[in-house]
């Protein structure tokens, strides 16, 4: 052993200044107390990432779950793919895919090393460059050297039959750290994790401030209160009255349950193109899936069964054992909650009428010191719009919110911090003079 003959020691002599740049994105901490009682809104992946954030610094949240069980909804597919969504350039979008996923992986498997149970496999997982026009953004991606190679790398087609263990004549990208996971037993892990009580059967109406604390109201009649409240509500978030400013798109998606059969019985990755394909868990495949916008009905429809089987079939017209698929008749719908940029709004919720007038000369450009700093929802929080990348996305946006709210360091570069910014939809609106 060498002894070390220097070491460097500091302190913080104050708590995280989390104030932007630029002073409407500014991300401002809740008002804590000694015993302060903190209700979770939701019951899918980003409330119980959101729990398990808190629990980690000691707090112990009450979630609220709708549903007679938690991952019912956009949170409920039994083979979720893991994976970032990368580009060429590493724009805001990609760079915080990149640092999610890398981060999930982490927590994912750290949660496996302490006991934490869920169905996954770490197969990787396998973008096809289906067409020529597909190929030509894949190789732009590999030449401009954005992302490691750890990360994403370019396999030919004779690697990817090797990998995928059947017949895949295309090039791609091969992600080695890719995968599927099981979410109802990720998520059912996680709040077991955090210790978190949960309450089942209780539909949320509406949310008031009274006498410096939230009051929530149930479906049933009953009242509770809490100190902070964290919006993880998904699909619903725009029915409350506090968020219905806020723009979100809501899409459904049909996956479908395909019986494993004939050569699909060897595929040993997750394959990815307009859907993607999972390898077997339980006799099943998971082929997904369909974007239908602004329907909110979750019955199964034979009508998008057809749909992903003919996506399917077209990406992957040069594989025979892709035409002799024959489709089961079970699967599932959920609804995903997204935002017009595809990004997920984390962090305190907008008065978007008093902010609306804060910054009403926003397009007059005049210097930053000119704008005050935003007025929220006092301690009322939210994580949602996640989409279809929760699994991947959910976890460093739970550090970001639970980091804000304790008033912490916050987890990314302030440029990437205001794109999650629930208000930025609001910000770009005044700047162009929308609305």
């Amino acid at each position: 052993m060498v002894a070390k003959k220097d070491m460097l020691v500091g302190t913080i002599d104050k708590l995280a200044d989390n104030l932007s740049r630029l002073p409407y994105f500014a991300r401002m901490p809740a008002t804590l107390h000694k015993k302060t009682k903190i209700a979770i809104i939701g019951g899918g992946v980003a409330a119980a990432n959101c729990a398990y954030a808190l629990s980690k610094r000691g707090l112990r949240a009450t979630i609220y779950c709708q549903d007679d069980a938690l991952a019912q909804g956009a949170s409920g597919n039994a083979q979720g793919g893991f994976y970032p969504q990368l580009n060429a350039e590493a724009g805001h979008a990609s760079q915080i895919h990149a640092l999610s996923f890398n981060y999930a992986s982490k927590l994912y498997r750290q949660l496996l090393s302490q006991g934490v149970h869920y169905s996954h496999q770490w197969c990787g997982t396998f973008q096809i460059a289906f067409n020529d026009k597909v190929a030509s953004r894949y190789r732009k991606l590999i030449a401009n050297k954005t992302w490691p190679d750890a990360l994403i790398h370019w396999i030919d087609a004779q690697q990817a039959t090797k990998i995928a263990n059947l017949e895949l004549p295309y090039p791609g990208l091969y992600i080695p750290q890719g995968g599927w996971i099981n979410l109802p037993e990720l998520v059912a892990g996680l709040v077991k994790a955090a210790d978190s009580s949960i309450v089942i059967n209780q539909q949320l109406t509406s949310l008031e401030r009274e006498n410096g604390a939230w009051r929530l109201n149930w479906q049933n009649g009953g009242q509770s209160d809490a100190d902070i409240v964290i919006m993880a509500t998904g699909s619903d978030s725009g029915d409350f009255q506090q968020m219905s400013a806020l723009p979100f798109r809501l899409v459904r998606g049909q996956v479908e349950a395909i019986n494993s059969q004939n050569q699909l019985a060897d595929l040993s990755t997750v394959l990815c193109h307009k859907g993607y394909l999972t390898p077997a868990w339980q006799g099943c495949h998971a082929m997904g899936s369909t974007y239908v916008k602004d329907d909110k009905s979750r019955d199964y429809r034979l009508s998008e069964q057809q749909t992903n089987l003919t996506m399917h079939q077209q990406a992957m017209m040069k594989c025979d054992w892709m035409k002799d698929i024959q489709p089961t008749t079970h699967g599932r719908a959920a609804i995903r909650c997204s935002t017009p940029d595809h990004l997920p709004m984390v962090g305190a919720v907008p008065d978007s009428k008093i902010q609306s007038e804060q910054y009403q000369d926003l397009y007059k450009a005049l210097p930053a010191k000119h704008y005050p700093q935003p007025v929220n929802h006092n301690n009322l929080f939210m994580l949602c719009g996640l989409g279809s990348r929760g699994l991947t996305t959910a976890p460093l946006c739970a550090e970001i919110l639970v980091s804000q709210i304790l008033n912490e360091p916050l987890p990314l570069s302030s440029n990437l911090l205001d794109a999650l910014n629930p208000n930025r939809f609001l910000v770009r609106g005044l700047i162009r003079r929308q609305g």
